[in-house]
């Protein structure tokens, strides 16, 4: 942990986080990935920031791979171990039961759900067995209060809870969270990636569900189940696309709305089907509810872009999002890790696209790498620049 001063980031005070740490819980094991989901959020509503920590491959008893959610919380001297919480599928309040490798805490995301001015926290298990079925996925809900996150009031989400659209099998559902206001009714919401969703005749294309905000929490009512052959979103499923891989929302357009972006990396743009060139669609917030007015389709392809779009790509393979020039409107970065840089291999670039009145856009764009003047390093083959994103 690296903290912000008047001068930017600065190393006195940084901290260095692991199980086996003191006052840490649990302990470090072999292929635990402590660190593989983050996210923050003042869940205690104490002013400071705390920050919840995936460990989606740590191991349980009688549950390999099963994953665990560590939380610390922030204090006037930064994070601090005490009173950190563990969450798994078999603390006290949590619907189901850890089976191994389901994955608890392989995507994280935190927002106000029910306005009460506590950060909640929703927590991605992409793995989710129902059954002897494994892949079905499911995203569990906890409470922000002010003794930190609770299981009072917990949820459980799957697709085939009552009134949430779109139940199949192995569908990957909570792959991807992202939370934003897209109903500007001052509640978070919540969008989840099934990145393997079945689409009729398609195939596992993949979808987004999106759970709308309430008084009481996340609620079923008005959710609605995105798909590239949802009315208004440019292209089709034709294969695994992985629409929902990758999620980043942001109000593009200034409208005081947030809209979400959703990374399709394994989309095909070529006669030939030898694809996985990549895109990204952009679907903005209205007063009722997200909505495919004005929707956007973006490639390496589209006019004004950068580059070109070429098999293995994988555009879209990271999203981030953050007003980077301080114009009001948020600005959409797109990463392409497996992107090829003269004889340089899977070297990796990140797009950037600026915020406007009708959302991202080619404006000003920029294209990022490791040989970009100013950046430290040099790009080498297996670089994967703009694995991971954030704001």
């Amino acid at each position: 942990m690296i903290y912000g001063s008047a001068t930017g980031l600065v190393g006195g005070g940084s901290q260095m986080w692991r199980q086996g740490r003191a006052g840490v819980l649990e302990t470090p094991e072999h292929g635990d990935e402590f660190g593989a989901a983050l996210t923050a959020g003042d869940f205690d509503h104490d002013g400071f920031d705390d920050l919840a920590i995936g460990v989606p491959s740590e191991s349980l008893p009688g549950a390999s791979l099963a994953g665990v959610v560590q939380v610390l919380y922030g204090s006037v001297t930064g994070l601090s171990a005490t009173n950190n919480q563990l969450w798994s599928q078999d603390s006290p309040g949590i619907a189901e039961n850890a089976q191994g490798g389901e994955w608890f805490g392989y995507a994280l995301a935190s927002g106000d759900f029910d306005k009460d001015g506590f950060d909640d926290l929703a927590i991605g298990v992409p793995n989710e067995h129902s059954g002897s079925e494994p892949g079905l996925g499911a995203v569990h809900v906890l409470y922000g209060s002010s003794s930190r996150l609770t299981a009072t009031r917990s949820q459980f989400w799957d697709q085939a809870a009552p009134g949430v659209q779109g139940a199949g099998v192995n569908e990957r559902f909570g792959s991807a969270l992202a939370t934003g206001d897209f109903n500007g009714d001052g509640r978070s919401d919540l969008a989840i990636g099934a990145p393997t969703y079945e689409v009729g005749s398609g195939g596992a294309c993949g979808g987004v569900n999106v759970l709308y905000g309430a008084a009481t929490g996340l609620s079923a009512t008005g959710n609605q189940l995105w798909t590239e052959n949802s009315s208004g979103i440019a292209e089709q499923c034709d294969g695994p696309d992985r629409f929902g891989l990758t999620l980043a929302a942001a109000d593009f357009n200034g409208d005081a709305r947030d809209d979400l972006a959703i990374g399709a990396p394994w989309e095909d743009l070529q006669a030939t089907g030898s694809g996985s060139e990549g895109a990204v669609h952009v679907i903005f917030g209205s007063p009722n509810r997200l909505t495919a007015t004005a929707s956007q389709y973006w490639t390496q392809d589209s006019p004004s872009m950068p580059d070109t779009a070429e098999t293995g790509d994988n555009f879209g393979s990271s999203l981030g999002a953050g007003d980077f020039n301080g114009d009001g409107r948020a600005d959409l970065v797109i990463g392409v890790p497996e992107e090829k840089l003269g004889a340089l291999t899977k070297a990796g670039i990140a797009h950037v696209l600026y915020g406007s009145a009708n959302g991202p856009g080619t404006a000003g764009n920029q294209l990022w790498s490791q040989d970009s003047a100013g950046i430290l390093g040099t790009a080498q083959s297996d670089d994967a620049f703009g694995t991971s994103l954030g704001h």
